[in-house]
């Protein structure tokens, strides 16, 4: 089994013989917002592009560390993850972006093109209908410009670009698929990024890939498209749409720097289930090794005391649980272990990038952001309760020793600084009892 660590050292080599300078992963704190978290890897950069240094050319290859609040934990997607990323502006085409990664997964990991499909984004009027507003704590969908793109749309044209150049690198007709706004290959809103601050990625290209013996699909990557970043820079800044369509005489500043904005590449964990064959996340070091230690040491949990629990949290954890309660007991204890294992993966990283440190003194969103990594915590601790386990010390040194040797090692003393966090969280609640 190739491992996510030799897979990201593989990438970072391939992509550095294909002429990419090799850019080391951003911190979760973000650094152009420094109590933001990273949520996307992509659009993190393009956000802090456009922010600090629009008008240099650049392009660099990465793996970014990315914590997405908003997603709960499930057996191929975590809040916790990493992305492998090549990002271009005004330097390589789109088509480069998509071959290089393309020939890494066939050439380097020997993933079958056969088993590929692709999604494409076949045309039409987008209109922000897959947005979140309450995963939205910046408050980026405000705005005239924004309120008009939901309601009078944006239209983008058929993604020819990305049809032939999959052509061209040997995917087939019946390969490709037409996708829209909110219908993916399993029709599960994966055509286009509509989330919170995210939809400044817009509609992409995305492979999708037959794992298993049930053989479904799942998405491994994504390959964005450049006309709908360009119209969403006018979001960002709530600059009218029509600043596009100006001469090129327009002392306008989107046509100032027109850029040529390519990000694209895999979500690593994804495409470690891929070149592995495996349908979970949990089958992954270190998830794997922890979720083992954890399973070891839980009890049976008390039905009631589930239903208490999910009623406390939010309504998707309720369904999370509840989708267990018909069946058996050692299936709902190995869902919340499996729980308890993803926030424990993402705790070192968010206790190491600096998420401690929020206080929420800055404001409603500051005060969002602190609460976000507090019900980290909380999550941990209540889960640990409820199957009766307490061996996050075990856990939290597999986690650590698993990234100890990696290309950034995480910091000194962290397995201390993390138990101390969880301690706190824990007197806190005991004094609200």
């Amino acid at each position: 089994m190739i491992n996510t660590k030799e897979i990201t050292k593989e990438y970072l080599e391939y992509m550095k013989g294909k002429y990419w300078p090799i850019h080391k992963s951003e911190k979760l704190i973000d650094s152009t917002f420094p109590t933001c978290f990273v949520i996307s890897g992509a659009v993190d950069w393009f956000n802090r592009k456009i922010t600090n240094n629009p008008f240099s050319n650049e392009a660099y290859a990465t793996y970014q560390r990315v914590f997405r609040h908003f997603d709960e934990p499930t057996r191929t997607h975590q809040p916790f993850f990493w992305m492998l990323l090549d990002t271009s502006w005004n330097l390589y085409p789109r088509e480069k972006v998509i071959e290089d990664n393309f020939r890494f997964a066939t050439e380097v990991l020997g993933l079958d093109s056969n088993r590929l499909k692709i999604t494409y984004w076949k045309g039409g009027k987008v209109y922000g209908d897959g947005i979140n507003p309450s995963a939205d704590i910046e408050g980026i969908n405000r705005g005239n410009e924004f309120e008009r793109m939901k309601n009078e749309g944006i239209f983008i044209g058929k993604d020819e670009e990305a049809i032939n150049t999959w052509k061209k690198l040997g995917i087939k007709d019946e390969q490709l698929s037409p996708v829209g706004e909110t219908g993916g290959i399993n029709d599960d809103r994966d055509a286009i990024l509509l989330n919170a601050r995210e939809h400044f990625a817009g509609v992409r290209t995305e492979p999708y890939y037959l794992i298993g013996s049930k053989k479904e699909w799942y998405e491994i990557g994504v390959f964005l498209d450049e006309a709908y970043i360009k119209k969403t820079i006018a979001l960002k800044l709530n600059i009218p749409q029509e600043a596009l369509e100006d001469s090129l005489s327009s002392n306008k500043f989107l046509l100032k720097i027109k850029p040529r904005v390519v990000p694209g590449g895999f979500g690593l964990e994804r495409i470690a289930m891929a070149a592995n064959n495996l349908t979970s996340v949990y089958e992954l070091e270190p998830l794997k090794n922890v979720k083992e230690i954890l399973m070891n040491d839980s009890k049976d949990v008390n039905y009631e005391d589930v239903e208490k629990q999910t009623k406390e949290f939010s309504k998707s954890r309720m369904s999370l649980y509840r989708s267990n309660l018909l069946k058996t007991q050692e299936d709902i204890n190995e869902r919340i272990v499996e729980n308890i294992s993803s926030y424990l993966h993402s705790l070192p990283w968010l206790v190491n990038d600096g998420a401690y440190k929020l206080r929420g003194g800055g404001g409603s969103e500051d005060r969002q952001r602190a609460g976000i990594y507090r019900k980290v915590l909380r999550t941990i601790i209540a889960d640990m309760e409820l199957v009766n386990c307490n061996n996050y010390n075990s856990a939290l040194d597999v986690i650590l020793d698993f990234y100890s040797d990696s290309i950034e090692p995480l910091g000194n003393n962290l397995r201390e600084k993390c138990i101390e966090e969880i301690d706190k969280q824990k007197k806190r609640i005991s004094s609200t009892k």
